[in-house]
């Protein structure tokens, strides 16, 4: 967490990452949505936006993974792990079609195998009926151990106890997913202290 991170802000625009919090086991939160999935693939897979590239989303992506194994949830396991939230509204059938959704699937899937074992849960809210072709596609690519700890629901009120569970009671869970939290996910303490991470990561170096 020592080098500057130009693209943060428009790789977090295309497909935010948010930091909800810590759970009771010393797990990181964070929540995925992943509605821009689509404008991430035209942007950095196949090269609308020349300045974003693969390499500089799986750079993005492990920046956010040091935050949350250094900074966020810095316990040794089995704490310190992820629990790892995909919310899928606003994804269209549209979006699943060609290959490049797929390797960015995968590579989100990754995310939490930075580190050994860092993956403690991964939640997908509000699947839609079609999603299973594509999620069986996906799960392809993912060994036995990562695949267990994968939970896929078409409500969010299907997963609300664990939801609760992870962020402290449903005072703390999005109004959106049938909790009591109206707060905007930048403004999720977690996800403030990460802003303020990137901040001063780009403060010497001219970057926005």
């Amino acid at each position: 967490m020592t080098r500057p991170a130009p693209h943060f802000h428009a790789l977090s625009g295309l497909l935010p990452i948010h930091v909800l919090g810590v759970s009771p086991e010393g797990h990181a939160v964070i929540v995925v949505k992943t509605s821009g999935a689509k404008a991430m693939v035209d942007a950095v897979f196949k090269g609308k936006d020349s300045t974003l590239t693969p390499a500089q989303l799986e750079d993005h992506l492990a920046l956010v993974n040091e935050f949350l194994v250094k900074a966020a949830a810095p316990d040794p396991l089995p704490a310190g792990s992820q629990v790892q939230i995909y919310d899928l509204a606003g994804f269209k059938l549209s979006y699943a079609m060609g290959g490049d959704i797929m390797s960015l699937f995968q590579l989100l899937m990754e995310f939490g195998t930075y580190y050994p074992e860092r993956l403690h849960q991964a939640i997908i809210l509000n699947a839609p009926s079609w999603f299973n072709v594509p999620w069986k596609m996906i799960t392809s690519f993912l060994d036995a151990n990562t695949r267990a700890k994968i939970v896929v629901v078409r409500s969010p009120g299907a997963a609300l106890q664990q939801l609760s569970h992870h962020l402290h009671g449903e005072a703390n869970v999005p109004v959106a997913w049938g909790g009591k939290c109206a707060l905007p996910f930048e403004q999720y303490p977690g996800h403030r202290q990460l802003l303020q991470l990137v901040e001063k990561l780009n403060a010497g170096s001219g970057g926005p």
